[in-house]
């Protein structure tokens, strides 16, 4: 299957473009620099699809890639945040929960594609979790930074991982609702 890359799709290539200068900026120390670049990359995720809708240029290209570049991005900032800051600032339980997520939600969108159903559009609750995951990523940057106090990262960390129990949730209702046309 070929695929036309449009405007959109390409600021979706850019947020994966991105995320190793992100963690890279971040393994030297570069917070203020990795922070910036998170924030650009953050922001791709909102013009992406301001784009696709205003030019129509919807794909299924764009589908795919879309989350795929989300879960390179917040996967990748939070590993390297966990691995070069440690416990810290991301715990090790939640970058856990986060890989076994995004691994349940990838098998679901090859069991998807796999069966030619339509390709399930992201969530309310989805971008609201993803916006709310790049906001926790931030607040970590800037815990580092000490711009910030730390006591409101953990209870961030369990709202994000809260919504992420809904997303599952959510999704496993769409696959049945699939299942049963």
């Amino acid at each position: 299957m070929i695929y036309n890359i449009n405007f959109s799709t390409w600021i979706t290539l850019l947020r994966i473009f991105l995320t190793p200068c992100v963690i890279l900026a971040i393994y030297h120390q570069m917070i203020i620099l990795g922070g910036i670049l998170f924030l650009c990359a953050s922001f791709t995720d909102f013009l992406d699809g301001y784009f696709a809708r205003l030019y129509a240029q919807e794909s299924e290209l764009g589908k795919i890639l879309d989350p795929v570049a989300d879960k390179f991005l917040l996967i990748g900032t939070l590993s390297a945040l966990h691995f070069f800051y440690a416990d810290d600032v991301i715990p090790r339980w939640f970058l856990f929960f986060l890989w076994i997520k995004d691994a349940l939600l990838l098998g679901v969108g090859g069991y998807i594609l796999h069966h030619n159903y339509k390709i399930i559009a992201p969530s309310g609750l989805s971008k609201f979790a993803t916006t709310l995951s790049m906001l926790c990523v931030l607040y970590a940057l800037c815990v580092i930074l000490n711009v910030v106090s730390p006591l409101l990262l953990l209870p961030l960390i369990y709202v994000v991982s809260l919504t992420m129990i809904l997303i599952l949730y959510d999704y496993g209702c769409a696959i049945i609702r699939l299942q049963k046309l």
